[in-house]
């Protein structure tokens, strides 16, 4: 369904969007694209932004077509001129530069920066028991 099929264009201009704060958008934009059927990652936004969402929504109500629109079409537009976008932190650049840059520079750039190396802790202390044994005998 087209936004514009929503509602004809002589009701839109009879009835204003209201006015709605950046987390109502995201509630709005969220809401959305779930009824639309769309996976959308929530579970990956840190448990803080998650429970804002998960309240924001729960205190909306109604939303009358032409603030959805209104959102929607300022969340498209957002998107479309959106040109490049870089991973969160310097742990999703070093998971994004991964075999791009030397095992010592990333093991220095974590420990310069507090960062934790991802894998298997368990794996990682196996592989290093075995080294060792092979090492001294």
């Amino acid at each position: 369904m087209q936004l514009g099929q929503m509602m004809p264009a002589s009701a839109q201009a009879r009835l204003p969007a209201r006015k709605v704060n950046s987390a109502e958008k995201a509630a709005i934009v969220v809401r959305f694209l779930l009824n639309e059927g769309a996976n959308v990652p929530i579970d990956t936004l840190p448990e803080a932004l998650q429970a804002e969402l998960t309240q924001q929504m729960g205190s909306l109500r109604r939303i009358d077509r032409a603030t959805l629109i209104s959102v929607i079409e300022e969340f498209a537009t957002e998107l479309e001129e959106t040109g490049l976008t870089f991973p969160k932190g310097v742990a999703g650049a070093l998971s994004e530069l991964d075999g791009k840059i030397s095992p010592g520079a990333a093991a220095r750039i974590r420990k310069r920066t507090g960062v934790r190396a991802i894998g298997d802790p368990w794996e990682k202390l196996y592989t290093e028991s075995s080294s060792t044994r092979l090492l001294t005998g």
